[in-house]
């Protein structure tokens, strides 16, 4: 600790519990819920049971969330979470004005690598996944033909960059834990009319998701395997192939 820190902490009268692992000392102390404590947490746990009764009396103005109190971690993997959360959100936003200023097919690009998939472009072979290979923002040429988003960190709400998109033809998203619904009333929105392959598996597409892919008039093959939110895959697997009886359907 600095001595800076040192000074601040005297001039506060702030006294600092050191919260021990589970063990380490001899003389622990078991609470309520039988959780182990050291002599330094078990104080704190007085101090913590103390202020939740002042607060059920009315003379403290919040409650002691005991798993802060008792496990600093949680509170550092609470933070994580939500910071991951938040980001996961940021990568999959969707900026309109960008999409009508360079074109879905660059916003889409975007969206699929910076989330961790790659792209075709039509007229090539090879898949891009890099995002400063991308062509100039301003250069309406290039034109999605096949987006692998595997392992990918893509989600429901940003489906919507494929709003006008017409050349789409290929979509795999296979172990894509984000996947939902949402993305599959985009999906059949904005590809009914260019999607033709479409491969998904372990995420948390429903049997009410799949009931969205119905529309996509195009579809040839469509695979959608591991769905633990589909309890009954072979009734569905009918019921889809009879409304797309054009299409290899394989739910599984």
């Amino acid at each position: 600790m600095s001595a800076s820190m040192k000074r601040i902490l005297c001039c506060s009268r702030i006294s600092v519990l050191p919260l021990h692992k589970t063990g380490n000392c001899a003389a622990s102390t078991k609470d309520a819920l039988g959780s182990t404590h050291s002599p330094s947490c078990a104080l704190f746990l007085q101090q913590r049971q103390l202020h939740n009764k002042q607060f059920s009396a009315g003379t403290a103005s919040t409650p002691v969330d005991r798993r802060r109190t008792c496990y600093p971690d949680f509170e550092v993997g609470h933070q994580k979470r939500l910071f991951f959360s938040w980001f996961r959100r940021g990568l999959n936003a969707v900026d309109n004005t960008r999409i009508k200023d360079f074109g879905p097919d660059r916003c889409s690009a975007e969206w699929i690598i910076k989330t961790g998939g790659k792209i075709r472009w039509a007229g090539t072979t090879r898949f891009e996944d890099n995002y400063n290979s991308l062509p100039p923002e301003q250069d309406r040429s290039y034109k999605l033909e096949e987006i692998n988003a595997d392992n990918s960190e893509i989600m429901g709400m940003g489906f919507a960059n494929f709003r006008g998109i017409k050349n789409l033809k290929k979509l795999t998203m296979n172990n894509c834990k984000y996947l939902d619904d949402e993305g599959m009333f985009y999906l059949e929105e904005h590809t009914s009319d260019c999607l033709e392959h479409l491969e998904f598996s372990h995420c948390k597409v429903t049997e009410a998701g799949l009931q969205h892919l119905t529309h996509l008039r195009k579809l040839k093959v469509l695979k959608a395997h591991h769905l633990s939110g589909v309890k009954n895959p072979e009734d569905i697997e009918k019921n889809m192939q009879s409304a797309l009886p054009s299409c290899d359907v394989s739910i599984k």
